[in-house]
């Protein structure tokens, strides 16, 4: 039979307790700068071997893409200037279309941007320099900035391939001069 005294003490004292945690919470807060580091220590590995994984692809590409250069395609260089409002403009993407479905996309459609004078150098979408023999369409843009989210300072006046007016036979026997006007603001 249990009996109950009258001096003995009721429930726990809390100080043993409060120590436990004072001491727990303390190692916590000493840790933290520790496990803070680690974490970003972690992370900075992690986007490091994205980056690698990502230029690893990008050699690799670059690899098969040179390995794949098409042969037999003799390219002719096309170099040029552009003009807009007698100026010569920078950021324009000059883009030629050759209207023959049996020649290989990547020869049909060669590009290039040009330069602060202007001037620019065709290549296609590998960077192979020049074009193929035959006769191409012309396209612009003026890029606005250099970002992702440009927009064409001539408002798709001269992008249209439908609408193009440009129209040059390659191989070149100068190089191009194009003279564009630029869109006036509706009033």
């Amino acid at each position: 039979m249990i009996s109950e005294s009258s001096s003995a003490p009721r429930g726990f004292p809390l100080a043993e307790p409060m120590v436990v945690l004072a001491f727990v919470g303390d190692r916590v807060g000493r840790s933290l700068p520790s496990l803070q580091a680690a974490s970003k220590a972690t992370r900075r590995r992690q986007f490091a071997n994205t980056h690698n994984r990502l230029g690893c692809m990008l050699v690799a590409l670059t690899a098969f893409t040179v390995g794949c250069e098409r042969q037999g395609s003799e390219r002719y260089p096309v170099k040029g200037q552009i003009i807009i409002d007698g100026l010569p403009a920078e950021r324009v993407m000059v883009q030629f279309h050759l209207d023959a479905s049996d020649i290989d996309s990547g020869d049909r459609y060669p590009v290039a941007l040009t330069d602060a004078n202007g001037n620019f150098s065709l290549g296609d979408q590998s960077q192979v320099a020049g074009a193929v023999e035959g006769t191409y369409h012309v396209t612009f843009s003026w890029l606005s900035s250099a970002d992702l989210d440009a927009v064409d300072k001539l408002k798709g006046k001269y992008a249209a391939l439908e609408r193009s007016a440009f129209s040059v036979k390659v191989p070149l026997e100068e190089p191009l001069r194009f003279e564009l006007k630029s869109v006036s603001p509706k009033r």
